[in-house]
């Protein structure tokens, strides 16, 4: 299987020769709450969509769209300012997608090419497993969840709660919604 560093591939503007063998850190769910109290900052790159559905107390939102366009200015360009206030950060940097699969690991490398002794780590299988780690769905979310909408949260074995919109059967039912909304 291929290494994350080979598997994050970078928009254009961007020397994979300066990033190659800089594969950020993972940082567990339960390690974040050091990470931030040492100085660290916790970025979200998800979508507002995603965002509105739960996200960890004190993220900075700075969806993964800004961090493409921050790639594309590179280092001559002007950053979006939410991408600039980031990389002005002391401490550690945490990103974060949905899994931390994809986008956040992506971001992690972008912010590490526009500043490259910014510290920067990703969190480990992403707000889904921030989110299972700390909330059962039972009992209200503890103070480190905020604004989660319960209802877009369903168990799936192993891997604890995942977004509805996620779930295969979630989005079976809701194609059979919409084909039946069409039929109307």
């Amino acid at each position: 299987m291929p290494s994350l560093r080979d598997r994050v591939a970078l928009p254009v503007g961007l020397d994979v020769e300066s990033v190659k063998d800089v594969t950020p850190p993972f940082v567990d769910p339960a390690d974040v709450e050091g990470a931030v109290a040492a100085g660290g900052v916790v970025v979200d790159v998800r979508t507002d969509e995603e965002r509105r559905d739960g996200c960890v107390a004190g993220s900075h939102h700075v969806p993964y769209a800004l961090w493409e366009a921050a790639a594309e200015a590179g280092l001559q360009g002007a950053l979006p300012a939410a991408v600039a206030e980031v990389l002005d950060s002391t401490g550690e940097v945490v990103f974060h997608c949905m899994y931390s699969q994809e986008r956040a690991p992506r971001c992690a490398v972008i912010a590490r090419q526009l500043r490259p002794t910014l510290r920067v780590a990703i969190l480990r299988g992403g707000f889904q497993r921030f989110l299972a780690k700390f909330w059962d769905g039972a009992a209200p979310p503890p103070a480190c969840l905020v604004s989660v909408n319960p209802a877009q949260w369903v168990p799936n074995g192993n891997q604890g709660l995942v977004w509805a919109t996620d779930h295969p059967e979630h989005a079976f039912k809701q194609g059979l919604a919409e084909d039946v909304g069409d039929d109307a």
